[in-house]
């Protein structure tokens, strides 16, 4: 009997330790939702919650940073984002939507390294709903999106686009694509059904690197009225929510410390620009009497939780933040329906984090007021990264990690851009670009070449640094009277890196005026002959009137005999697997012959 009492006593204190320690970790963790929001528990509306994210771009892991003083932070995530929807699922059950505005693919090593394949397993694991189709969702090329389609859980929600050959809508042509979803939840007084339709931007074909002449992009009110009316009228849905691949910018107080509170129709909020289509569209729906219930945006990469012609419209920057749409909906008894309220709510901006600063409630180094952040708990429990999400990705880092390191060659000399000179770098490149697209002259923006290469071995990943978007080479022609004026233009105020000429200028301390243009293959100079096509060589970001060459492109209207050649990234690595001996400057730079010469 005495042992049993010391039994229990032992256990009654051992029991007041863990309790003591339990309390305190949570004592420890960091409220990031301490505020009153909408709960399943509530009697005076049925709410339907909207998990809303786009752009993810691959960001399945964090980014990573570090201060001044080597301490080790990170931001964002999609492996992180999957903690905060399971504790959603957790409390609102099959009432949770989650709906994404696009853009899966670009911008990540791990995207790119799997050819996205990355992505697709995390939607699939992470249980999205249902997608709209970004611009750079084509970017793999049409054939690669419509098979990467077939292989998702979820549809691609797009009504807009159609093939030209064949006249007919993607949706009726591709698997797993339509152009609206419904989505119903059983409530307490009967069905609340939600209808969502998919509009991609009209300026895809040119912000991808990939053909679309053979798809029309129609308009977006026509699209929205046609299948709002049938939602409406003949699925009978309680509720009508825009997944459109464009957004608004909206600016901010200037602090760039976005504010997580819940926000309501009349919430003091700062000006969106008018002068972007989804502004327009959305005027446009009020002026025809079309009425929607809500917006989940994308493509501008804005934090957005605002009210635009009266529908709450969200957007997140990309795999750092999200947004919640809150739709309240009560049961009307006399027509034995349930009907939305104009009482919706946004929670957001909604940080995506592991660990977060104790005061600002943000992870991304411009919050910075502690030198420790915290762990934290989101709607009350705490986020930390799932172990199934984990292993599912532990195939993919080990995947990534085999490329890393594959080696593909030696240099034996720095390799760094050089503002205004010749450098190794970009000779490199450009010598790459005019051999691979067989032409007589090639230039490349500085503001592309984003890295450098040290002395020693070079690996895929270091290519992929230098190369982080798919950019593609286009090969067009140009007489050598276009060369000279496209140059005139683009070397004002700096040197384009070029392969195939050697260039010489005047510079009066402010301004560079290119005085000739002379042709050198690396054998021997010849004049630039006026009349005479030539084959140019740059990157699709160029070619279609990227930076400087947007003053070129209202004269040079059309890529006259236009060839697309791949993407760079690819095409330098395979011609540096190719490459016999190292990278050294004396392959790249000729003393005797240099590019750019100052006289004046």
């Amino acid at each position: 009997m005495k042992s049993l009492i010391t039994f229990r006593k032992y256990f009654f204190v051992i029991s007041l330790i863990i309790f003591s320690v339990s309390s305190t970790q949570d004592e420890d963790l960091i409220d990031l939702t301490d505020y009153k929001r909408p709960l399943p528990t509530d009697k005076s509306y049925y709410y339907v919650p909207i998990l809303s994210t786009n752009d993810l771009h691959g960001g399945i892991f964090p980014t990573k940073y570090s201060d001044s003083n080597k301490n080790r932070f990170s931001y964002g995530g999609a492996n992180y984002l999957y903690s905060y929807k399971q504790i959603l699922k957790e409390e609102w059950g099959d009432r949770l939507i989650w709906i994404d505005g696009g853009d899966q693919f670009q911008g990540t090593m791990e995207c790119m390294l799997s050819d996205c394949l990355i992505m697709r397993d995390f939607y699939n694991k992470a249980g999205l709903q249902g997608i709209a189709l970004g611009n750079h969702d084509f970017d793999y090329g049409i054939d690669y999106l419509k098979n990467y389609i077939e292989t998702l859980n979820f549809p691609l929600i797009v009504s807009n686009v159609k093939e030209n050959q064949s006249g007919k809508y993607l949706h009726e042509i591709w698997k797993n694509t339509i152009p609206y979803k419904i989505f119903e939840i059983q409530a307490d007084q009967g069905t609340i059904k939600i209808g969502v339709i998919g509009l991609a931007t009209k300026t895809s074909g040119s912000q991808t690197s990939t053909d679309l002449t053979g798809l029309t992009f129609t308009d977006y009110v026509e699209e929205t009225k046609k299948w709002n009316d049938y939602l409406r009228n003949t699925e009978n849905v309680n509720a009508v929510i825009v997944l459109p691949h464009f957004g608004p910018m909206c600016s901010n107080d200037g602090t760039k410390k976005y504010k997580l509170q819940m926000y309501v129709q009349g919430t003091s909020q700062a000006q969106c620009e008018d002068d972007q289509e989804i502004m327009e569209y959305l005027e446009e729906l009020k002026n025809q009497n079309i009425t929607i219930d809500g917006v989940v945006a994308a493509h501008v990469h804005d934090i957005v939780h605002h009210w635009i012609s009266g529908v709450p419209v969200v957007e997140s920057s990309g795999s750092d933040y999200f947004n919640i749409l809150y739709l309240p909906f009560r049961y009307n008894k006399n027509i034995q329906k349930y009907e939305i309220k104009n009482t919706i709510q946004i929670e957001g901006p909604i940080p995506i984090c592991e660990k977060l600063w104790p005061d600002s409630k943000n992870c991304q180094y411009k919050f910075e007021d502690s030198s420790v952040m915290k762990n934290f708990k989101f709607h009350g429990k705490e986020i930390k990264l799932d172990p199934e999400i984990k292993e599912l990705l532990n195939y993919w880092q080990v995947f990534i990690d085999k490329k890393i390191e594959n080696t593909l060659a030696e240099i034996e000399d720095e390799m760094v851009l050089k503002n205004d000179d010749e450098s190794l770098l970009a000779n490199f490149i450009n010598d790459v670009g005019r051999k691979v697209t067989d032409s007589d002259i090639c230039f490349y923006n500085s503001g592309g070449i984003r890295s450098k290469w040290y002395k020693g071995p070079i690996k895929e990943i270091d290519v992929f640094k230098m190369f982080p978007f798919n950019n593609t080479w286009v090969r067009f022609e140009m007489t050598g009277e276009e060369v000279l004026h496209m140059f005139q233009i683009l070397d004002q105020y700096y040197i384009y890196p070029s392969s195939g000429l050697i260039h010489t200028y005047s510079y009066d301390g402010d301004q560079y005026t290119v005085k000739s243009l002379v042709l050198y293959d690396g054998f021997e100079e010849k004049p630039l002959d006026m009349k005479k096509t030539y084959k140019i060589c740059t990157n699709d970001f160029l070619a279609e009137g990227g930076s400087a060459m947007k003053k070129v492109r209202p004269w040079y209207k059309e890529l006259r005999n236009k060839k697309e050649f791949g993407i760079i990234r690819e095409l330098i690595t395979n011609f540096i697997r190719k490459m016999k001996g190292n990278i050294r400057e004396d392959k790249f730079v000729d003393e005797n012959y240099p590019k750019y010469i100052i006289d004046n």
